[in-house]
């Protein structure tokens, strides 16, 4: 048994305008996480909705993609720049990663 740290990102599918997302986000986004962890998983198509503080409901399509990696800091690190680089590239207030510790068996 091996214990590992999962990480799971939401990539927006459409833009803040309801654009679709151009398709070289998605690509550079899977290049960076087999570049620096030597692979992904793509989970496919979630979809959320979430109330503003304004009572609009909002909607989400998204893509989530995990990595599992060793826990490190380093991995933490890349993972923050990560995320700062996806909100820039997707055009994002905010990008939502989260992590948890598993074990692989």
């Amino acid at each position: 048994m091996t214990i590992k740290r999962r990480y799971e990102i939401l990539l927006p599918v459409l833009d803040n305008a309801g654009n679709i997302q151009p398709a070289a986000n998605f690509e550079a986004a899977e290049k960076y996480l087999i570049d620096t962890f030597g692979g992904f998983t793509n989970c496919g198509k979630v979809r959320g909705e979430w109330q503003g503080g304004e009572g609009i409901t909002y909607r989400d399509e998204l893509i989530k993609v995990a990595v599992d990696v060793d826990d490190t800091r380093q991995n933490q690190d890349f993972v923050r720049w990560f995320k700062s680089t996806l909100e820039h590239d997707f055009a994002q207030k905010s990008i939502y990663v989260t992590s948890y510790l598993i074990e692989v068996l």
